[in-house]
């Protein structure tokens, strides 16, 4: 993966982190939910396995996000 610059940040009410890498790669860590749901029942494996669906979705829509700006920083500096 290569050195990590710096953590970059947290991400707030998911159990992980943003790494800048020193050649400006991005990194997400997140604790996976889904699996560790399954290590639980009834209400409290019901409700684990929303939030991962939930954040699953958060993390689709951040990449959409920041691959969309990626583009338009590309093409603004052409």
């Amino acid at each position: 993966m290569g050195p990590c610059r710096r953590p970059a940040g947290r991400l707030p009410g998911i159990d992980g982190g943003v790494y800048l890498l020193e050649d400006r790669r991005v990194f997400i860590t997140k604790m996976n939910i889904g699996l560790m749901s399954k290590m639980y029942f009834g209400v409290i494996g019901e409700v684990m396995r929303e939030v991962a669906r939930t954040e699953k979705a958060l993390l689709r829509e951040i990449r959409r996000r920041v691959k969309q700006q990626s583009a338009f920083s590309a093409s603004a500096a052409a």
